[in-house]
């Protein structure tokens, strides 16, 4: 019951801040679920998935390990489990993703997204590049290259939403749409 509790208070806040996007009936597919990418039971996104082709397929797989790899790698809190709701309405899969981080962290979190939100697909690919050339892999084994592949793939901006927890922590949702082509 507790699970059941805690993803509705999520999507009762996600639902003021974007009506628009989480509005209707909303499917929760994993919550409190994502150990580690190996063990996500991906057979069961199959039906969703493959019905929108093989090239939206790919795509939507990479975007949801991106996201998995991204909820491990920079979760702070180990107590607190990160949500996953995978979301379809028309023709737009929405991948939200949520995990407490440490208040210092959330400045350059945030402006990494806002950096990457304002590329183009060509600034995009040279960010990437420089990245992958000059940055290297940080203290949780990421390179920063996830949300830069993401974005190119999903040619609209990322959102995220940030809910302060207390001093030290808060919650941030990162929200991806993808236009099913």
């Amino acid at each position: 019951m507790k699970n059941i509790l805690n993803i509705k208070k999520h999507i009762n806040f996600l639902k003021l801040k974007y009506p628009e996007i989480y509005s209707g009936s909303i499917k929760v597919l994993y919550e409190n679920y994502v150990l580690v990418p190996n063990d996500v039971p991906l057979d069961k996104l199959e039906h969703l998935f493959s019905m929108f082709g093989k090239s939206n397929t790919k795509k939507l797989y990479y975007i949801l390990i991106e996201l998995i790899q991204n909820i491990l790698r920079h979760k702070d809190d180990e107590q607190e489990k990160s949500i996953l709701i995978i979301h379809k309405k028309d023709d737009i899969i929405t991948f939200t993703t949520g995990n407490i981080v440490s208040n210092d962290r959330i400045k350059k979190l945030t402006n990494s997204v806002d950096y990457i939100n304002s590329l183009d697909r060509e600034g995009l690919i040279d960010l990437y590049m420089d990245v992958l050339n000059n940055k290297g892999f940080s203290e949780k084994g990421g390179a920063g290259l996830g949300l830069i592949e993401i974005s190119k793939k999903i040619n609209t901006k990322i959102i995220y939403v940030i809910k302060k927890i207390n001093e030290k922590y808060s919650y941030i949702y990162i929200i991806i749409n993808y236009k099913i082509l």
